[in-house]
């Protein structure tokens, strides 16, 4: 049985036509994989503070200033966690701005007003660092309030 040039035509508006652009694709699912990335790196940061007593406060607080990803109380000290996820440890340290730095500072002074929380609160700014394997760093006091 032979086709007639417009019984083709059919058979085309039935598969539909690949125009994604394969560069978009890719950096969708890269910004899909970092976002799930971060998440866990988020859960685990949650899980290594509450296993150390810590009451989780707040998590990923988000504001017109920027985003906290965790608010700890922990030992009498309110801390703001910033958590990053990078393929080495260094990599995550290196990966904090001043500009970012900047945003979370508005960030946690719009928390404190939010919460009704005073000056004399004792408070702090942690960076927990994780890698590609899973491993942990957390660096207590990384930027004065």
């Amino acid at each position: 049985m032979s086709y007639q040039p417009r019984q083709l035509d059919f058979f085309s508006a039935l598969t539909p036509v690949a125009t994604c652009n394969p560069v978009r694709e890719r950096r969708r699912t890269r910004g899909a994989r970092a976002y799930r990335t971060g998440h866990a790196a988020e859960d685990a940061a949650e899980r290594h503070y509450a296993a150390r007593g810590a009451r989780i406060l707040d998590r990923r607080f988000r504001v017109r200033e920027g985003e906290i990803d965790l608010v700890v109380q922990h030992d009498g000290v309110l801390v703001f966690c910033e958590v990053k996820a990078r393929r080495s440890l260094e990599e995550a340290a290196a990966s904090i701005q001043p500009r970012q730095w900047q945003r979370l500072e508005q960030a946690a002074n719009r928390y404190m007003v939010d919460r009704n929380v005073g000056a004399a609160t004792p408070m702090r700014f942690d960076v927990v660092l994780m890698d590609r394997h899973g491993s942990l760093e957390v660096v207590e006091n990384a930027h004065l309030f």
